[in-house]
């Protein structure tokens, strides 16, 4: 029995998993579980914040209290550059630590 529910008019099946949280040392201290909605008929192992390898493009992620959805797919729309904003890339560790001090401040 698959779990499939369907997303922007296309059937999708459920995968989960645990994802882990470490200082680069390996040590986990922090995990949470994710949920992907991925759609097979679509041929690409792409989804948001960078989870992806389904067999199938993620339409939905469900990751800690976030969700990512689309809320529609149009497989014919014309090809757009994407380009990267110029801004400070910076390790998500780091980021914890940011907002953790600017809570305790």
């Amino acid at each position: 029995f698959e779990d499939k529910k369907t997303i922007a008019g296309y059937e999708c099946f459920k995968a989960q998993c645990i994802l882990g949280t470490d200082y680069g040392d390996g040590e986990i201290i922090y995990s949470y579980p994710i949920t992907a909605w991925y759609c097979p008929k679509i041929k690409n192992q792409f989804g948001p914040k960078g989870i992806g390898g389904l067999p199938g493009i993620i339409l939905e992620l469900n990751q800690n209290l976030t969700t990512f959805k689309a809320l529609k797919v149009d497989l014919n729309s014309p090809k757009e550059n994407i380009s990267i904003p110029n801004e400070k890339i910076i390790k998500e560790m780091d980021l914890v630590k940011y907002i953790q001090n600017s809570i305790a401040n």
